[in-house]
């Protein structure tokens, strides 16, 4: 019984070294498989805070474009703002202007019109005056002509 003790002994013996190294071997393996995971994490904690810096890059960028956009749009108001004021009050210079010489063509021909009335009543006095002198001096000669008339 010794021997086969001693046999199953050395069987053990040989079975527990394997085992043991067996054992080491999948240490072996469980810690290289936790420094990869670890590497994997840490590569994946760098690759998020990329994703979140180029996500905050982009948002960033995007909003100053916007401002950007935002301004050009404001000082292009403004300037249209400013070139339609301009344009306004161009306008209500130019139709002052206009009612002031509509006011003064009214006020010539007012005036012209008062003149053409005088004239008026001056050529018909006159022509008045020429009738009734007319008459008055035709009177004597249509006498004359009906005395001769009648002689």
């Amino acid at each position: 019984m010794c021997e086969r003790q001693n046999s199953e002994m050395l069987s053990l013996k040989s079975e527990h070294e394997d085992t043991t190294e067996k054992f080491r071997g999948l240490q072996m393996n469980l810690d290289t498989t936790y420094k990869e995971l670890a590497e994997l994490r840490k590569a994946h904690a760098v690759n998020e805070s990329s994703a979140q810096k180029a996500a905050l890059a982009a948002e960033g960028q995007a909003r100053e474009e916007l401002k950007v956009a935002l301004e050009q749009h404001r000082v292009q108001s403004e300037r249209r703002e400013e070139a339609l004021l301009s344009e306004i009050e161009d306008l209500q210079h130019s139709m002052r202007r206009a009612e002031q010489q509509a006011a003064r063509r009214e006020d010539n021909f007012r005036q012209e019109i008062a003149d053409l009335q005088q004239r008026l009543q001056e050529g018909e006095s006159r022509n008045q005056e020429l009738s009734q002198s007319v008459s008055l001096a035709t009177t004597p000669l249509l006498r004359q002509i009906e005395n001769l008339q009648n002689t």
